[in-house]
Parts: C-alpha cells; structure tokens; sequence
C-alpha cells in the first residue's frame, strides 16, 4: 500500500478497485491511532489532584506548590520522553549509556492568561562511554522526529537543547 501513486484526471469516476484500496488504506490509518486515557480526580485539600493512566499508575499534581505544578510535569514529560528516545537510540548506535540526568528550563510569558512557555531548554546529562557525534545525533532525533511530547507542543515554542558526556 505504501508509495502508491494514484492520478485522476478532472471529471473522471472513481471505481469499485479504487474504492476498495480506498477503504483499506483509511482503515490502516485509523488502525494507526492510539487512544490513551486517564482520570483527574481531586485530592487532599484545595488544587491537589492525583492524575491515574488505566494500568493504576499516578502522579500527584498541585496549583499550590504542595506537589508538581501541571507546567512542571510538561517539563518533566518532555524530559522523559526524549531520554527515553535517547536511550533507545544510543543502544542501537552501540553506545554505552549508563545514566541520563535531564535539566530543564522554561520560561514562560509574563504577566498574561494563559502564561504558556515561549522557550524551553534541556541540557542533558549522558553518563558512559559516547562518542559525541553518537550523542548529538540522538538529542537531535529524538527532538526533531521521535518525541511525541515535544513534537505535540505548539511550534511557537522555541525548543533548545544541550548535552555534555559524563565518563562513567
């Protein structure tokens, strides 16, 4: 199914073949799709919630430094989603990754509703024995291509980023 190249001139009517691939390929698509849910419930005191995914895992988060802000775990889910990518991708090239540690810094508008991050920057930490190029080539990838978590956020945001390797 892939790479299939279909012309049709102005006017002209689509076939019962056609419609069949049609039907395949669009099935295929929406087989593609992921649904994923969680619950948000309220918790201890005012803005404490605990989010739960459906394997009964959760997190806590707060709108009143109590636990993680919701900007926070953005943070945190960008970090961790990209180290898992890096991870991945290091152990493919061969590299001998023992430890990521990821510093992340946002900043935000100011003094608006909403105040949503204009820039974010993630320094990474790669412990082991990487070749540089090795290392560079993953943060990139993971970033510009595998990421779900940054490649959800808007375009607007000015996503950086930096590593250093650590001997280990």
């Amino acid at each position: 199914m892939k790479n299939r190249l279909v012309k049709m001139k102005t006017g002209s009517t689509i076939g019962p073949v056609f419609l069949f691939y049609l039907k395949e390929e669009l099935d295929l698509n929406i087989q593609k799709q992921q649904i994923m849910h969680v619950t948000l419930s309220s918790t201890y005191g005012d803005l404490n919630f605990k989010g739960t995914n459906d394997r009964g895992q959760s997190i806590q988060l707060s709108g009143n430094k109590e636990a993680m802000s919701p900007m926070e775990s953005l943070l945190t889910a960008a970090a961790a989603c990209s180290s898992i990518d890096i991870e991945l991708i290091l152990k493919k090239m061969r590299q001998d990754l023992k430890s990521i540690e990821v510093s992340v810094n946002g900043e935000r508008r100011k003094d608006e509703v909403p105040a949503i991050f204009t820039k974010i920057h993630l320094h990474y930490i790669l412990r082991g024995s990487i070749k540089e190029a090795k290392a560079k080539e993953a943060v990139s990838l993971s970033l510009e291509k595998y990421c779900s978590v940054t490649q959800s956020l808007s375009s607007d945001i000015d996503i950086q980023s930096s590593f250093e390797i650590q001997e280990a």
